[in-house]
């Protein structure tokens, strides 16, 4: 009975802490500076591939490009369920989905404008190297952690934290290869994105951020893009929010069904947040 109390407690404490990390930022948490730090020796040609890439860039840049990689992680949880279960329905054969962070990452790419980050033309071979570094921080510095318990709960911790190392050592690989072959590609092309809108779109923008990340929270609902613009109206209404006054539309509805539906046909992206 004590020892299965133990177990519990040690359960529960890993997944407080899985928690807490899936929202914070490894680089605020322990004070690493990403182009400074001495990586552990398995995953040491990744993080300097990762910083040939980022080379113009500055400690700072890459934790403000961090901080983003983070919020659209957090952001795209629900979106990238329903990704996943369109490519189990497209496909006859496939019997799975493998997420890791560098493919969930690429996923997002699609529903994400980089454009309003503080970092001066961010490009996206840029986030996937800095997914790199933030992994490969997560390796160097996850060990020290064990040290925090004592008891069962450091052994449970000292497993938990190994299984997360071997996990995290195949997905640097995985995340070094997509931001090699992006940033080629768009150093090639110069392609730096749109830069902005017209007036009345930068306007309207918070409404339509707010209506994006309800949606996103309404994924598995199954309802229709009207039904699901019907119920955010209703929301905002109830909470009587000023976000409403940026649409003269008197259909807010229609329009929030439109605007879900050019994000879901990758029509409009959503801004970054940090």
């Amino acid at each position: 009975m004590y020892q299965g109390k133990i177990q519990r407690e040690a359960k529960e404490a890993v997944t407080l802490k899985k928690i807490q990390e899936r929202h914070s930022n490894i680089f605020d948490r322990t004070g690493l500076l990403p182009l400074n730090f001495e990586p552990n020796k398995d995953v040491c040609d990744a993080t300097h591939i990762a910083r040939d890439i980022l080379t113009k860039r500055s400690n700072k840049d890459v934790i403000e490009l961090s901080k983003a990689v983070t919020s659209m992680l957090r952001i795209g949880e629900n979106l990238l369920q329903s990704l996943s279960m369109k490519l189990l329905d497209t496909s006859s054969t496939r019997k799975s989905v493998v997420l890791s962070e560098g493919r969930s990452l690429y996923l997002l790419c699609d529903y994400f404008d980089l454009s309003g980050l503080p970092v001066k033309n961010a490009q996206w071979g840029e986030l996937f190297a800095t997914l790199t570094l933030m992994q490969s921080a997560i390796i160097l510095h996850e060990p020290s952690e064990i040290n925090k318990y004592e008891g069962s709960l450091k052994e449970y911790f000292r497993q938990t934290v190994q299984s997360t190392i071997s996990q995290l050592k195949g997905e640097v690989i995985d995340s070094v290869t997509r931001a090699e072959c992006i940033f080629d590609i768009e150093t090639k092309s110069n392609n730096y994105g749109s830069l902005g809108g017209d007036k009345k779109a930068k306007r309207i923008e918070p409404l339509k951020v707010e209506v994006i990340k309800r949606y996103l929270n309404m994924q598995n609902e199954g309802f229709s893009n009207r039904r699901i613009g019907m119920i955010i109206e209703a929301q905002l209404v109830q909470e009587d929010s000023l976000l409403l006054k940026l649409s003269k539309s008197e259909e807010k509805d229609h329009l929030f069904s439109k605007w879900i539906g050019d994000f879901k046909n990758k029509k409009w992206k959503m801004p970054v947040e940090l």
